[in-house]
């Protein structure tokens, strides 16, 4: 039992280390908090029309190409690099590149699940 409770306390060290190691220290964390929040139907409004934005000219630029995932929107949208050229594209767009970088990612992205599987559902045969 001494053995499993050793063991239960290095996974929780191991833990907490990643999770400092991705979140960054308490000063990167409060820069990244969130300045503004998706609390209004305009506000939703005016993400969703950004989100079918992103996909419009995504897909218009790469005829044929896999589906933009909503992660990938909402690095987009916020000015998150990434490997994958689906963002890449953006990253010298002065449109769309960045313009949510002060809004909630958790709201982010559960909206652009929304708008983006909806999006795509309404455009299957235009794309």
């Amino acid at each position: 039992m001494l053995i499993f409770l050793n063991y239960l306390v290095l996974i929780t060290i191991i833990i907490e280390n990643i999770e400092l190691k991705i979140a960054g220290d308490e000063n990167e964390r409060a820069q990244m908090m969130p300045l503004l929040y998706i609390d209004s139907d305009d506000i939703k409004a005016y993400i969703s029309e950004q989100i079918v934005g992103v996909l419009e000219q995504y897909t218009k630029g790469n005829p044929g190409s896999p589906k933009m995932k909503p992660l990938d929107v909402v690095k987009v949208l916020m000015g998150i690099m990434s490997e994958r050229d689906s963002v890449k594209q953006f990253k010298f767009d002065g449109k769309f590149w960045a313009v949510l970088h002060e809004y909630d990612y958790e709201q982010l992205m559960k909206l652009s699940e929304e708008v983006v599987g909806t999006w795509y559902m309404e455009n299957i045969h235009n794309i």
